[in-house]
């Protein structure tokens, strides 16, 4: 009976033996192979297989761990915005408005603030003009901000008044290319015929039997990023009766901001029609020095390109002193420049071109004026078949007075509603 209760429990702790062995993970051992120097000791590399899976202890963040981790927002930028001092004064004109009457806002700044942007009911435009269409008591925000990051805010207060019923005119403008503008008036209240005067802002008047107008403001000053000008036009009917309107029209100084990286680059303007002739070519340029400094031209270059779309641009530089009759432009001038040269310079006739006078602005800047010409082709080589549009063009050389007429010319004289 003994031997049988050793056999069973001798029995029983084999089989332990057994399933713990199965059980328990072995790591398994291999011995480096790599050569080594006979006197140096065997070292044994662990190895690790992936398919024994690691234990370690779990702390109190290994539940998290196990998780996706979670992306990782980038922080927006902060604009650390300054409150300063940059307004000194706003004025309103009228002082005491009519409910529809246009106001004329002027915001002044301060000494250090000259070139700060200023933002008048969101238009960026300083003048600007704002209309109240009801009678109250209202507000005009104003917001100037300069390049250092500071900012001034107002709301200005102004009184509307109900006023009798009278004249109202409403000035539109559209922008059109080579910094023309395109204004349009209506009116209501007034008895026809009707006269129209427009001041531009600039120091330029027109008067016209039209209530449309297209204005150049290319020769405008430039001594900043951009110019803002208050166009105003003075409508008076045949009855004595008259209205005002007005509008603010900003315009971009892309000659400035060119200037501001070393380039003077100088206002031209041109006809673009220029007579081109069988010996020589000839063509008043306008131009505007926008620099504090003198400049002059010494070399001028001419891309002409032939009626045939299949030849290549030919290119001719020359002195200035060969094809102008002046090459020097005070600080501030504005001078009218013949630019004459001979057609011989050619090999074959130019349809259109390219013109660039180069020179220098002081001692320091590089200057560049530039513009386009067309040069006129043979009749064989375009023809306007469309009788509509041969009744537009023979309509538009009325209305100017002139021939030929270009593609903005038509643009001009659809946008003003003559055409």
């Amino acid at each position: 009976m003994r031997r049988l209760v050793i056999g069973a429990a001798g029995l029983l702790l084999l089989l332990l033996v057994l399933v713990l062995v199965a059980v328990w993970p072995v790591t398994p051992v291999v011995v480096d192979d790599q050569p080594r120097d006979d006197d140096a000791p065997a070292v044994k590399r662990l190895d690790v297989s992936p398919s024994i899976p690691q234990r370690r202890l779990a702390g109190p963040d290994a539940a998290a761990s196990s998780r996706a981790p979670r992306p990782v927002q980038a922080k927006p930028q902060a604009l650390d915005v300054v409150r300063r001092t940059l307004i000194e004064d706003v004025t309103l004109t009228p002082t005491s408005p009519c409910a529809g009457e246009d106001i004329r806002v002027r915001v002044s700044l301060v000494k250090d603030a000259k070139n700060a942007r200023v933002t008048v009911t969101g238009q960026p435009t300083n003048p600007a003009v704002v209309r109240f269409a009801m009678p109250g008591d209202f507000s005009i925000p104003v917001i100037a901000r300069d390049w250092r990051e500071g900012i001034e805010t107002r709301r200005v207060p102004v009184t509307v008044r109900r006023c009798p019923a009278r004249p109202i005119a409403r000035v539109r403008h559209t922008l059109l290319q080579d910094d023309k503008v395109a204004f349009r008036i209506t009116t209501s209240g007034l008895s026809p015929p009707l006269k129209f005067t427009w001041t531009f802002g600039d120091g330029e008047v027109q008067s016209t039997t039209t209530p449309h107008v297209v204005h150049d403001y290319a020769m405008r000053p430039q001594k900043g990023p951009d110019s803002t000008f208050v166009a105003m036009a003075k409508v008076t009917g045949s009855s004595a009766g008259t209205a005002t309107g007005r509008v603010a029209v900003g315009l971009p100084n892309s000659h400035w901001m060119s200037s501001q990286r070393g380039i003077i680059v100088l206002p031209a303007v041109v006809n673009r029609f220029a007579a081109l002739g069988k010996r020589s070519a000839a063509v008043p340029v306008r131009i505007r020095n926008i620099s504090e400094e003198a400049v002059e031209f010494d070399h001028v270059t001419i891309l002409a390109w032939s009626c045939r779309s299949d030849t290549p641009a030919q290119r001719v530089t020359v002195a200035a002193s060969t094809v102008l009759n002046a090459t020097a432009v005070g600080a501030g001038e504005q001078k009218i420049v013949q630019l004459r040269w001979a057609s011989d310079r050619f090999t074959q006739r130019p349809c259109r071109a390219e013109v660039r006078l180069r020179g220098t602005a002081g001692r320091k800047f590089k200057s560049l004026a530039m513009f386009a010409l067309e040069l006129g082709s043979p009749d064989s080589a375009r023809r306007v078949r469309n009788p509509a549009f041969v009744r537009k063009l023979l309509k538009a050389e009325q209305l100017l007075g002139r021939s030929p007429v270009s593609a903005q010319d038509l643009k001009r004289l659809e946008a003003e509603g003559r055409l």
